[in-house]
């Protein structure tokens, strides 16, 4: 069987090449193959409905780069796209890859996270990018960039990589008193302009980040996309109050339950314990600082509110505003101590 079935593929082969001879007269056969498919192909044909096109325009400035349908809600259609592009008084459209384009309205506009949101109201039916969860991506797995078709080449960039595993980034605006360390991923995956606002896939097809505009310059050969975490938190302040808001700590760290064996026994850290956050970092000068937490502090608690792990502490600093107090329980060489920060 496996015999005949070699026969037969050689066969088809041979019926798909494509015979020519060169200068010197010897006949050269190229075998091809046509309609091959891989799992990317799928999920960009997947996704396609979803990426659109954010036209900009200021006096005589003009840009395109990408965005998702973010959501779809009784007041309209919510464009996720990147914030560093979007000019702050430019007129912006929105083309859907179905060719229909819309004005578009910015309902927030987050320079620390790069992210932006832009309104529309469509007629028609449109579909919303698939969430994915940035706690279970690992390291070493495969991501997708995906981003809008160009309106003049109608080619939408595709780029293909390697995902590191989720990295806190630090950011600064023109206030030096204006910071933030947002949660990113690292992919090796080359990153063009049209690609900005796009979006990170895994081979499930989900979006996991979204594209940064600025972020991939900072990491050099390295594209970088803000966290679906981070941007779900981003959008709900932003749906809620049209802006958003955020006390700032000042710390980088890892999930204790995410610590390897040998890692935790080198830092005595109970093998039971799974709740808390590790201090990996501290900012100089920030409230962390201030307050005298260090690198290698357990972070347990704030305000009496148990953390078990950094999308906790997250949701706690955007609930929270600066100025705001936190009291923080750490366990630091197997004592449990309060630290008291405010938050800037």
């Amino acid at each position: 069987m496996l015999l005949v079935w070699n026969v037969a593929l050689t066969a088809a082969l041979l019926g798909q090449a494509d015979q020519r001879s060169d200068n010197s007269g010897i006949t050269v056969v190229n075998h091809t193959i046509n309609g091959y498919t891989t799992d990317v192909t799928g999920i960009l044909r997947d996704v396609r409905p979803s990426l659109v096109t954010v036209l900009i325009t200021e006096d005589e400035f003009k840009d395109a780069f990408s965005g998702a349908v973010y959501e779809v809600r009784d007041d309209g259609c919510y464009i996720l796209t990147t914030a560093s592009l979007l000019r702050e008084n430019a007129v912006c459209s929105i083309l859907f890859d179905s060719g229909a384009e819309l004005s578009g309205e910015v309902v927030g506009r987050d320079l620390l996270t790069d992210i932006a949101l832009i309104r529309t109201h469509p007629d028609f039916e449109v579909k919303p990018v698939n969430a994915g969860d940035a706690r279970y991506v690992q390291a070493g797995e495969y991501g997708v960039l995906a981003g809008s078709r160009s309106p003049e080449s109608q080619s939408g960039p595709v780029s293909f990589g390697i995902i590191s595993l989720p990295a806190q980034t630090l950011r600064r605006t023109y206030d030096t008193d204006d910071e933030w360390i947002l949660s990113v991923f690292h992919t090796d995956a080359v990153m063009n302009h049209e690609l900005a606002g796009g979006v990170l896939l895994n081979l499930s097809g989900d979006m996991i980040g979204m594209v940064s505009g600025t972020l991939s310059n900072a990491v050099s050969g390295m594209t970088c996309a803000v966290s679906c975490e981070e941007i779900a938190l981003v959008t709900g302040e932003m749906l809620q109050d049209g802006a958003v808001t955020r006390g700032y700590l000042g710390i980088t760290g890892r999930n204790v339950r995410d610590l390897e064996v040998y890692q935790k026994s080198s830092m005595n850290i109970s093998l039971d314990q799974t709740a808390g956050v590790l201090v990996t970092y501290v900012e100089p000068g920030s409230p962390a600082a201030h307050a005298g937490l260090a690198v290698g502090d357990i972070l347990l608690g704030v305000n009496e509110e148990t953390v078990n792990d950094l999308t906790e502490l997250r949701r706690f600093l955007y609930a929270a505003n600066p100025g705001d107090y936190a009291a923080l329980q750490i366990r630091r060489q197997a004592e449990t101590e309060t630290l008291e920060a405010v938050l800037r």
